[in-house]
């Protein structure tokens, strides 16, 4: 059943690579671009999320425990939005959670208009978690809960594929 579903994103992904224009704030105070993070020789995987929807909740380890260590060089690159209603979320709120959830990799904030442009693909839902290869291109965007055996398989079969 992954591998379908894996297969339906790599035959309905639109190859949209990110525009790294759109500024959004981190929870380290400073501005950042996506292209401080896509497209310089190493996966990304950004996780659109939010602290108030309980699936995302359900997913932190396994990002944490992703960025962390593994087999790939990877990184996770959160964007935080409000949920429900997808406004811009309260930073103290999203601080407190990282800092109770032990989160290891950067978060920047968003509402659904800023976290479509800078991801570059229309946010609908949380959690969404989109692939970006070492080139900067996206190569597969997950909706709902992802696990460490997903994000591996993404991984492996766009390496494959691209090394062909």
């Amino acid at each position: 059943m992954r591998h379908l579903i894996l297969l339906i994103l790599i035959l309905c992904g639109n190859g949209a690579y990110a525009s790294g224009q759109t500024d959004l704030l981190g929870l380290d105070g400073s501005s950042h671009t996506l292209g401080e993070y896509i497209g310089r020789g190493q996966w990304v995987m950004v996780n659109v999320w939010s602290p108030g929807c309980p699936h995302c909740v359900t997913e932190v380890p396994t990002l944490r425990g992703f960025h962390s260590n593994n087999e790939f060089g990877a990184m996770v690159l959160g964007v935080t939005v409000a949920y429900p209603g997808f406004g811009y979320p309260d930073e103290e709120q999203v601080r407190a959670f990282a800092n109770e959830h032990k989160i290891n990799f950067p978060l920047l904030l968003a509402d659904r208009t800023l976290a479509s442009d800078f991801v570059g693909d229309y946010v609908d839902l949380v959690p969404i978690t989109l692939a970006f290869n070492p080139h900067g291109q996206m190569v597969a965007k997950w909706h709902g809960v992802i696990t460490l055996l997903d994000i591996n398989e993404i991984i492996r079969d766009f390496t494959v594929e691209t090394n062909e």
